[in-house]
């Protein structure tokens, strides 16, 4: 199972990346020039593409809501439809749309979920296009928020069993927060795992005082972004650590942490034969939002 490509590759997958359809496409039948990535790892560099651009597009969208309103109103348009055009996910167009559909913000949260069940049948065009809005968003469609959530807890799990398994004694990031200040975690950067003690890793060169499990892809631009908002601080306030990106990383991202001073690790560096088969069903498990 490849889970460390070049960048370069993983520019052209993300090329290549605009639905989850695609997902599935790609982990089966991935171009002659490309490597084979799990579904999950096509899965996380889509989901970074779709959040760069509506972070880019959403700002365009809402200074052109009268154009897009028209389009929606007058042109007869679906959500799904504009949010192509727009290069906006359907389900944040649908919030731009919230107040001309007189909706409050939790009657809108309220009425995706509802629509979102396969049992329920939409009563008008909004429940329709927020059905297929909810069918095609992979960000911030309900099936979509489960997925992200359950990989990112199925990697904690995993990193947690392997530490014990090891003998590495350490704090979860719910202890370390309510030990510093209360259980108010505001303002509090603390690693998913704190060793406590320096401890060695079986076959991991080094010694670690703490692990960050991401249950992400690590390329050059989320790596630098790792690095500015979490992992710099946890080197200067705990010495030594690792970072494991479950869902495979690019040799140059993992250059720069390494120059930085962190060890980075991929699902491999911890899969044996208690938990291979629980692994490679958590990479190859892709998301299915209809």
């Amino acid at each position: 199972m490849i889970l460390l490509i070049d960048e370069r590759d993983a520019l052209e997958f993300e090329k290549r990346l605009n639905c989850v359809r695609d997902v599935h496409l790609l982990a089966r039948n991935p171009p002659l020039r490309l490597p084979m990535l799990p579904a999950a790892a096509l899965n996380a560099i889509l989901i970074q593409k779709g959040i760069r651009l509506c972070k880019r597009n959403h700002a365009i969208a809402k200074q052109n809501i009268d154009r897009i309103w028209r389009e929606w109103t007058v042109d007869r348009k679906s959500l799904t439809a504009l949010s192509r055009k727009w290069c906006v996910l359907p389900v944040t167009l649908s919030h731009i749309f919230r107040e001309r559909w007189g909706l409050t913000r939790h009657d809108l949260h309220l009425m995706i979920h509802e629509v979102s069940h396969p049992e329920h049948k939409p009563k008008d065009r909004i429940e329709k296009e927020l059905r297929e809005a909810s069918m095609e968003d992979y960000i911030h469609a309900p099936k979509a928020v489960e997925y992200m959530i359950h990989k990112g807890r199925m990697g904690e799990s995993l990193c947690s069993e392997k530490l014990k398994q090891w003998g590495v004694r350490s704090k979860s990031e719910r202890e370390q927060q309510s030990a510093l200040n209360g259980g108010s975690r505001e303002g509090v950067k603390t690693p998913d795992f704190l060793f406590e003690k320096k401890e060695r890793l079986p076959g991991i060169p080094g010694e670690f005082h703490w692990l960050e499990s991401k249950a992400t892809f690590g390329n050059l631009r989320e790596c630098r972004s790792d690095y500015m908002t979490q992992v710099k601080y946890y080197l200067e306030k705990y010495g030594s650590g690792c970072i494991i990106y479950w869902l495979g990383c690019t040799i140059e991202g993992k250059e720069g942490l390494e120059k930085a001073g962190v060890k980075v690790l991929s699902a491999e560096d911890l899969m044996d034969s208690s938990n291979r088969k629980r692994i490679e069903e958590f990479l190859n498990e892709g998301m299915v939002l209809s």
